[in-house]
């Protein structure tokens, strides 16, 4: 592989305990930090709700784009082969960009690519993270709970996080790129619930570094027995991120939760109107679902070290993905407490 490819890291040990939290350096600039996260379903053959073919420079073309025009400091992508991730890297090098790839699959032709010039390369499938200027070495961060149960249903794919840490606005930053189990019919219900625990159980957080999450979160809302799209964040397998203020027990905001054109039915119906709520733009299209659009795809910040969210879902690209790419910002909370959202 290229120099850019990074060798797949072990799953991070347990932390022994909290560390001590640094106190946060005030940036020069109030500029915001800008995100990234797309799931380019880089494997896809041709399916109709996937993608209309598994290729590198459609995808490499859209990735740098949408990350130069955000000034993304992070990207992250999900469903990546490893072939489109050296030539993404290659591209977005000259900007100051560094990257991580961590292999979750690995089958016979899961990423056999068609280059240009008509030869097959053959790859690796996981998942990836980009982030400017120099990174630590990435981890591929175990999400499955260290249980049989888990592991009997979530296989045969190793769900791990990518993650690397940056320098970013003059602080130490952890930006991790998430794929989630996808809920399949015919498996338990509560395996990405458990997976999402675990995440948001992680030591970072008390650890005092900042934390920008970013990817497939494949939440599923049921109301009843019946699952909802159409108001995916309200799904309890997102609870472990949201703020107790919005029904949750983590400690993370969302980039599209303060977009009030966005907000389902219970928040416009509240008195007064919340500053957030759980909704956003939808981030996916399933041609053969009843309800079509939902919001699978998120980008949290930890409330401690950010505030000013913002996000919006670009337009959809129907020969890259099933997906939108979800683009956000926020800005650093400083020692003073300017540009704090709660």
């Amino acid at each position: 592989m290229p120099a850019l490819l990074l060798t797949v890291a072990a799953a991070a040990p347990a932390a022994a305990g909290p560390a001590p939290a640094a106190a946060p350096s005030r940036p020069a600039s109030g500029a915001p930090v800008g995100f990234l996260t797309y799931n380019i379903c880089g494997n896809s053959p041709n399916t109709a709700d996937c993608s209309a073919t598994r290729e590198v420079e459609k995808r490499r073309d859209a990735v740098v784009a949408h990350a130069r025009a955000e000034k993304s400091d992070f990207v992250f992508l999900q469903e990546v082969c490893s072939q489109q991730f050296a030539t993404i890297g290659r591209a977005l090098k000259g900007d100051g960009y560094d990257g991580h790839f961590a292999e979750t699959f690995r089958r016979p032709g899961v990423c056999d690519v068609k280059e240009p010039d008509g030869t097959v390369t053959k790859g690796v499938y996981g998942i990836a993270v980009y982030a400017k200027g120099p990174i630590t070495p990435g981890e591929a961060v175990t999400i499955d709970p260290d249980d049989d149960y888990t592991r009997q249903h979530s296989g045969p794919e190793a769900w791990h996080a990518a993650c690397v840490e940056a320098e970013i606005r003059g602080r130490k930053t952890r930006g991790c790129s998430v794929h989630l189990y996808p809920q399949y019919d015919g498996k338990p219900p509560d395996i990405n619930a458990r997976q999402a625990a675990n995440l948001a159980a992680h030591p970072w957080l008390d650890a005092g570094t900042p934390v920008v999450l970013g990817g497939d979160f494949n939440p599923l809302h049921r109301t009843g027995t019946i699952p909802d799209r159409t108001t995916s964040p309200r799904s309890t397998d997102l609870d472990p991120f949201y703020r107790p203020e919005l029904g949750g027990s983590g400690r993370l905001i969302e980039v599209d939760e303060t977009d009030a054109a966005r907000f389902d039915a219970t928040c416009k119906a509240a008195t007064p109107r919340p500053r957030a709520c759980r909704s956003g733009e939808p981030t996916h299209l399933r041609q053969s679902a009843e309800v079509k659009e939902a919001k699978l795809d998120y980008i949290f910040v930890d409330r401690d070290h950010f505030g000013n969210v913002r996000g919006d879902a670009l337009p959809r690209d129907s020969e890259i993905s099933d997906h939108y790419a979800l683009v956000g910002s926020a800005t650093v909370r400083h020692d003073d407490g300017d540009d704090e959202q709660r």
